[in-house]
């Protein structure tokens, strides 16, 4: 047995319930109470003692007695000890422990207090240097940072943090400006582009930024079929710092492309980004576990250092009790956002659009635009919003642009129960919306078989064989309209693919000649119009991010995916603040 446990049966014979207690007993009662020889009870006493834990005082002579100290109860050495399992990163056990122990709410009050001491705000010293950290908690793992897989907004916001792309883009003003490339040329045909890169941009390991890796990361986007690269068919060095772009026909898109996670510029390497992204961005990733994602600023950044040393985003369960002592909160679950209302709200609103779309590829029910019209009238979205809350904004009718005129045809009345599998990945707010139709649809006459998979699954053909629905996500960056074609396109084009043959063909020759256009929102409207009419898929509602800071923050602004901007962001010290009155 371990001392704890040792240390456990003493307390619990003893009944010890507060610290420090004095209780007479003796070696021959000792024996007993742990079911060992004499020899082993002074082995385990002097072990105990040896921690800390109690104290053995033998009495002298034959009529005196004998103490045993208690100086910890079990729930101080239980929280020590998850303690201990935080400060060594290992959340996962940590997080276990908490679950099998009986805690006591005042314990519980006193552990997630100081979890929550550890979130913020921190100044660590290294060598004699104040290093300004961030710390937060986060409730999904994040996995994928491989830049051409990344799909949710977290993972694509940390890609920003690590990696660079040839241009950037403001997302305020629209406007694209250089960044890796100083400057490019273009034909009036924009067919033929030449990118002159910046010198002495390093990656992380140290080695230097050249054509070569523009090039690598170009080649790697068209083995894997990326639309952004459809149609590049030339790349050409010039030399270390100059490259030449050929397309077939125009594209006059290319600078935008180039400022979106999918295409930032990745080391030549032997293709291990997933496990080991190396970038040339303001911040490098020093560890990457499951529990935990830890990014240092990098000094020698081209442009301008950030204002805060480390970033940790620490991976909590959903069930971490939230106080109104933590310091910085990037996303609040509903049940936390009461303690913090004194605090810095900022809000992206119009951050995803949820919708369900109706396969028409798979030969079943939902072929039937009768019964997608029928599907489409028995949803209320008004009363979905309401109930669910959290993040849900309003309702929607569209995945582009202004809200599409909707002509609802009339709705023949059927008794007809109608049997639907709907697939949705793990994200809670898909699983709560899938529980809210699977029970208000079945009044309607729909009978929903619900599937829970990894997001990635779903743009999988074996997926598309089995579904009917999909409910999914589309991301909103504040480029709309490339939001729009990355959800039409992206991911070998997936969604177009979840229709029959002459729909998704139609779909395809219109979403690569809005590629080919300055300007491609009447195209855009004209996909989404058709979309809508014809009940392809049934928008449900916009969401939103609220981040929420701590006074002391400064800089705060939210980046194009509803997460904190680390470059800008950094804390006045509360004594500064005192200095000025």
């Amino acid at each position: 047995m371990k001392p704890f446990d040792h240390y456990k049966q003493l307390t619990q014979h003893f009944e010890i319930q507060g610290s420090p207690r004095q209780i007479p007993t003796s070696l021959v009662d000792l024996e007993q109470v742990l079911f060992c020889s004499r020899r082993n009870v002074n082995f385990i006493l002097k072990k105990l003692r040896s921690l800390g834990w109690l104290e053995w005082k033998p009495g002298v002579g034959r009529s005196k007695q004998s103490y045993l100290i208690f100086h910890k109860t079990i729930q101080e050495l239980q929280l020590e000890e998850i303690q201990e399992l935080f400060n060594q990163r290992r959340l996962k056990q940590m997080f276990s422990l908490i679950e099998e122990l009986n805690l006591t709410e005042e314990w519980k009050d006193e552990l997630y207090g100081w979890i929550n001491s550890k979130l913020g705000f921190q100044q660590e010293t290294d060598v004699d240097t104040k290093k300004d950290v961030l710390q937060f908690p986060y409730i999904r793992e994040i996995s994928q940072l491989d830049p051409m897989l990344a799909t949710r907004q977290m993972e694509m916001h940390l890609i920003h943090q690590v990696f660079d792309g040839l241009t950037k883009r403001n997302s305020f003003s629209g406007e694209v400006y250089p960044h890796l490339a100083h400057s490019w040329e273009v034909n009036v045909e924009l067919d033929k582009w030449v990118f002159h890169l910046r010198k002495r941009v390093y990656f992380h390991n140290g080695r230097e930024l050249t054509s070569e890796d523009v090039e690598y990361t170009l080649k790697r986007l068209i083995n894997g079929d990326h639309w952004m690269v459809s149609g590049l068919c030339v790349i050409r060095k010039l030399d270390r710092y100059t490259i030449a772009l050929d397309f077939e026909k125009p594209c006059p898109l290319l600078l935008r492309y180039l400022a979106l996670p999918q295409m930032v510029i990745l080391q030549k390497t032997d293709d291990t980004h997933h496990t080991n992204p190396i970038g040339t961005g303001p911040f490098q990733i020093v560890e990457h576990q499951p529990e935990l994602i830890e990014l240092h600023a990098v000094d020698t950044y081209f442009k301008e250092r950030p204002l805060l040393d480390i970033i940790r985003i620490w991976i909590f369960p959903s069930s971490i009790q939230w106080r109104k002592d933590a310091q910085f909160y990037p996303y609040v679950p509903s049940k936390g956002k009461t303690h913090i209302t004194t605090w810095s709200k900022n809000n992206r609103v119009d951050l995803e659009r949820k919708v369900l779309i109706c396969n028409t590829y798979k030969n079943g029910n939902m072929r039937s635009i009768q019964i997608r019209r029928r599907l489409r009238a028995a949803i209320d979205k008004e009363q979905m919003i309401n109930e669910l809350g959290e993040n849900r904004l309003c309702s929607c009718e569209s995945l582009y642009g202004e809200e599409a005129k909707i002509t609802y045809q009339a709705v023949p009345e059927t008794t007809e129960l109608i049997s639907l599998t709907l697939y949705t990945n793990a994200h809670s707010l898909n699983v709560n919306d899938a529980e809210w139709l699977t029970q208000n649809l079945r009044t309607n006459g729909f009978r929903l078989n619900v599937v829970t998979v990894p997001i990635l699954e779903l743009v999988q053909k074996r997926t598309r064989d089995k579904a009917d629905l999909i409910l999914v996500s589309m991301v909103n960056t504040s480029d709309l309209e490339l939001s729009f074609i990355q959800f039409l396109l992206g991911h070998n084009e997936w969604f177009i693919h979840m229709f029959d043959s002459k729909q998704s063909e139609m779909l395809k020759n219109l979403a690569q000649v809005a590629c080919l256009e300055q300007d491609p929102t009447d195209i855009l409207k004209q996909i989404d119009d058709h979309l809508v009419q014809s009940v392809s898929m049934i928008p449900l509602y916009l969401t939103k991010q609220e981040s929420y800071t701590h006074p002391n923050a400064l800089g705060v602004e939210l980046d194009d995916y509803g997460f904190l901007d680390y470059q800008k962001c950094w804390f006045q010290a509360p004594k500064i603040k005192e200095e000025l009155k």
